[in-house]
């Protein structure tokens, strides 16, 4: 699995999500971790390349360990 900060330094999130979908021969799931909130039209964008999003903002270290352990099930 890549769990994916949209936030990084020399190449940002989206570069590399869009490298990522131009290999087909990379098959691992995505998990974006983001603040973009559900109004932002690139959320929509990310949602059609990315197994699942994960709003920041809205939790803790912990409950993203969480919730990508679940993903994982």
């Amino acid at each position: 699995v890549v769990l994916l900060d949209l936030m990084m330094p020399r190449m940002d999130g989206f570069e590399l999500l869009e490298i990522l979908s131009l290999r087909d021969e990379i098959q691992i799931p995505i998990i974006i971790c983001s603040n973009i909130k559900a109004g932002d039209s690139r959320k929509k964008k990310l949602s059609n390349r990315a197994d699942m999003i994960i709003e920041k903002a809205d939790h803790d270290g912990w409950e993203i360990v969480k919730k990508v352990i679940e993903f994982l099930r």
